[in-house]
């Protein structure tokens, strides 16, 4: 679990956003269930194509499954990454941009 946390404050920090617990509830699931098919060596195959605007969410996922191979010794394959992405897509309306000055305060 706090791995977990720790990879979705990551990426809540990479792209200055606040998650909604429903958004991080998904990327929770997903994320544990991804590091068990890697254990078992049956991840996903995703099969659409990404945007070329995804590059950044794909870098910063790229940097972020580190936490899981430093503490797991387990590497999320690019295509559970693409899955991520389109679960961040997917919420990516409804959470919440961090405003600056709240940060300056």
């Amino acid at each position: 679990y706090p791995l977990l946390k720790n990879f979705i404050a990551f990426l809540e920090k990479s792209f200055n956003l606040i998650y909604e617990n429903k958004t991080k509830l998904s990327l929770m699931i997903h994320l544990a269930c991804a590091l068990e098919r890697v254990l078992l060596n049956d991840t996903l195959v995703y099969t659409d194509s990404l945007n070329p605007l995804d590059r950044l969410y794909f870098k910063v996922l790229k940097e972020g499954r580190l936490i899981f191979k430093k503490a797991l010794s387990l590497e999320l394959p690019d295509d559970e990454i693409y899955y991520i992405i389109d679960i961040l897509k997917e919420y990516q309306k409804s959470d919440t941009i961090k405003n600056s000055l709240e940060n300056d305060l």
